[in-house]
């Protein structure tokens, strides 16, 4: 997931997790700007005087990594990286990058899907071998059914090159989910 929105946005080297598997720990919001000028803020409670806040502090950019995996659950909600405009051309829709919905971690599972039920359209990432487990594919036809009125693409990342292209495999998903080949994407199987 991060990898895809780092190079959609060609967000410089060190300031997105790059590791395989447990990434981000807390949600990172991409708002594109006009401006060439790029910042990051972290969204915070607080409460100053005995009254709730939400506070937007300012964050160094090469923080956000750090950040994004060591976050304070007291306080942090979620980080926003601003971007240069390339899907939305606009800053009033956003792309939402949340942590792994496998992880056991309850408030992030809810808020996944809390977010997910107001999302115009979603983007659900995985590897393409945890396919095979039934947890996983249980999880997966959940998250088509219930947010069917979105139309979730599915990309299965590191997919096998095998000799038919991944054709079964794709046509073992549209038959589990009951969608078409567009909503479909294997990645990672080739330079291309």
């Amino acid at each position: 997931k991060t990898t895809l929105l780092a190079k959609l946005y060609n967000v410089e080297d060190g300031v997105l997790p790059t590791n395989q598997g447990r990434g981000e720990q807390i949600p990172i919001l991409f708002t594109e700007r006009k401006t060439r000028e790029k910042k990051a803020y972290m969204h915070r409670i607080a409460r100053p005087n005995g009254s709730l806040e939400i506070k937007r502090e300012e964050i160094d950019r090469k923080e956000v990594q750090s950040l994004s995996m060591n976050y304070n659950p007291t306080t942090d909600l979620f980080i926003e990286l601003e971007v240069s405009d390339a899907v939305f051309n606009c800053d009033t829709k956003h792309f939402l990058l949340l942590p792994g919905i496998e992880s056991k971690n309850s408030y992030m599972y809810n808020l996944t899907w809390s977010a997910l039920r107001t999302a115009a359209n979603c983007v659900i990432v995985m590897f393409s071998n945890a396919y095979a487990k039934e947890e996983t594919r249980t999880l997966i036809k959940r998250l088509n059914d219930d947010f069917k009125n979105s139309e979730p693409v599915f990309v299965l990342s590191m997919a096998d090159q095998t000799t038919d292209r991944n054709e079964s495999f794709i046509k073992t998903i549209m038959h589990d989910l009951n969608i078409d080949k567009d909503r479909i994407i294997i990645s990672g199987t080739s330079d291309d």
